[in-house]
């Protein structure tokens, strides 16, 4: 907490373990709603999702230590994600805060050839290697392009001009 000046009555802002806290009571409360309600997941998800502020970086008590927090929030949320079925967003106000979750979020994640495992890392190697040889071409569903904000194309592909 930072000193109170004298003659100051504002209270002190709470220290960073408190929000922390509040964040991970938080999960355990939505993830025990989740599990008793039989919360499923939508949007074609393979896992329901949450969405966790960076708390108390707007006006709150947190808001000159936004990187320390969006670092301890992602330490809980990977520590969550962990042991529960659920995913969590963590959703950041600006993009220097933005560009920051992602920095620690690269240096935090694990590696991906730990997160794949021997057969699919080799698989990853060989698709690599054959594009920089220029063996590779790929046949990607709407869905990749619908993602991308391209058309659905519902009832097949346009007519060519005439």
């Amino acid at each position: 907490p930072e000193p109170q000046r004298a003659g100051d009555l504002s209270p002190a802002p709470p220290p960073l373990d408190w929000f922390v806290d509040a964040a991970r009571q938080f999960l355990q409360l939505a993830a025990a709603s989740v599990s008793e309600e039989g919360t499923r997941a939508r949007c074609r998800r393979a896992q329901p999702l949450l969405a966790l502020p960076v708390v108390g970086t707007g006006n709150g008590g947190a808001r000159t230590a936004s990187g320390r927090m969006i670092s301890r929030l992602l330490e809980v949320l990977y520590d969550f994600t962990a042991v529960h079925d659920i995913d969590v967003a963590l959703v950041v106000k600006g993009e220097r805060r933005f560009s920051a979750a992602q920095a620690l979020r690269r240096q935090m994640a694990p590696a991906w050839e730990d997160t794949l495992g021997a057969r699919l890392c080799g698989a990853a190697l060989e698709l690599a290697q054959r594009a920089t040889a220029d063996e590779l071409a790929l046949f990607i569903g709407a869905g990749v392009s619908v993602g991308a904000g391209l058309p659905a194309w519902q009832g097949g592909p346009p007519p060519p001009p005439p």
